[in-house]
């Protein structure tokens, strides 16, 4: 099943018209769309933005929250009044722990949060020695 994500630009009686992101206009049979599941992400006017992030086993879990949160509390796009950030700790990865990120931000800016989102951790990572890591591979020779 491919997932397929945009606008849709016109419903006639056999097909719904799509326009993606990256300008693709897609025709759909509207059968397809009868026998399947539909996300409407635009429905409602706020989304919550899920990050998953990747820390060093070495880190301090309390400081890594307490960065997390504090870069939510600073963003222009994260709603503060009504909705409630939660940063946890998601499962143990063979190379590191994985954050949970939760932010509640404008449908209209999802994407703009995300990006901005993301470059803040990293920015903020480094200047706080949070490593991010990637996968290792130790290859032991036995005689």
């Amino acid at each position: 099943m491919r997932v397929l994500e945009g606008n849709v630009v016109g419903i006639d009686i056999f097909y719904t018209k799509l326009l993606t992101g990256d300008n693709r206009f897609v025709v759909i049979p509207n059968g397809t769309l009868s026998n399947s599941d539909l996300i409407n992400v635009t429905n409602e006017p706020v989304r919550r933005l899920d990050l998953l992030i990747d820390v060093d086993y070495s880190s301090n879990i309390k400081q890594v929250k307490e960065v997390l949160n504090r870069i939510a509390l600073n963003s222009e796009y994260v709603i503060q009044e009504e909705y409630q950030t939660d940063v946890f700790v998601n499962s143990f990865e063979a190379s590191s722990i994985q954050m949970g990120y939760r932010v509640w931000v404008k449908t209209e800016d999802y994407f703009k949060a995300k990006w901005a989102l993301l470059e803040e951790i990293k920015e903020t990572f480094d200047k706080e020695n949070i490593s991010i890591p990637f996968n290792q591979l130790d290859v032991k020779l036995v005689k």
